[in-house]
C-alpha cells in the first residue's frame, strides 16, 4: 500500500479507523452505559445505529481486506518487510470477521454472549497491532533495502513500468534532396 495513492491509502485506513470506532462505541454503550428505564437496565438507544454503521462498514472493510491481502500482502511477503505485525492484524482481522458474522448465525443466547465479548475484546485490542504496523513499518522500511525491494516488486507487477523504456530513440528526419 505504500505505493498506492495518497487518496486510496486515506480512504482504506479511514474505513478501518471509522468500523474501530464504531465498534468501541457500541461496545463502551453496551457494557458501561446501560439505560435505566423503570423496568430495570435497558441497551442503551444508541447501540442500534451505530450496529448498523458498524455492519455496513464491516463489508467494506471485508473487501479491503481481501484485496489488501491479496496485493500489499503478497508483495511485502517477498522482501520480509514487517512480518511480525503484519500476520498479527491478518489473525486478528480474520478472527474478527469469523466472529462477526457468527453473531448473524449463532442462535444461542449464551454463544452469542461469549462471542460478542471475544469479538468486542479482540476488536479494542486490533488498534495497537494496526498502529505498529502503519506506524513502524514505515519508519522501518523507509530507505531500507525491503523498501528499494518492494519497489521492485512493484515495478514487476506492472507491466507499463516493467516494460516502459525511457531512452527512447529521436525519430529520423528525412534529408531533403534537392
Amino acid at each position: 500500500m505504500r505505493y498506492s495513492p495518497r487518496w486510496l491509502r486515506l480512504g482504506i485506513h479511514l474505513a478501518f479507523a471509522l468500523l474501530w470506532l464504531a465498534g468501541t462505541a457500541v461496545f463502551a454503550l453496551k457494557h458501561f452505559f446501560a439505560a435505566s428505564t423503570e423496568f430495570g437496565p435497558a441497551p442503551n438507544p444508541a447501540v442500534a445505529p451505530l450496529l448498523v454503521v458498524h455492519g455496513v462498514v464491516a463489508v467494506l472493510v471485508t473487501f479491503l481486506f481481501g484485496w489488501i491481502a491479496a496485493a500489499h500482502v503478497s508483495v511485502m511477503w517477498r522482501v520480509g518487510a514487517d512480518r511480525a505485525s503484519g500476520l498479527w492484524l491478518l489473525w486478528l482481522i480474520a478472527i474478527l470477521i469469523v466472529t462477526g458474522f457468527a453473531g448473524f448465525f449463532l442462535v444461542t443466547d449464551s454463544v452469542r454472549d461469549w462471542n460478542g465479548l471475544i469479538h468486542g475484546l479482540l476488536g479494542l485490542a486490533l488498534i495497537a497491532p494496526w498502529l505498529v504496523h502503519l506506524f513502524g513499518g514505515r519508519r522501518a522500511a523507509t530507505g531500507s533495502r525491503a523498501d528499494r525491494a518492494t519497489r521492485a516488486a512493484a515495478d514487476h507487477r506492472s507491466p507499463s513500468r516493467a516494460t516502459r523504456s525511457y531512452a527512447r530513440p529521436a525519430p529520423a528526419r528525412a534529408s531533403r534532396a534537392e
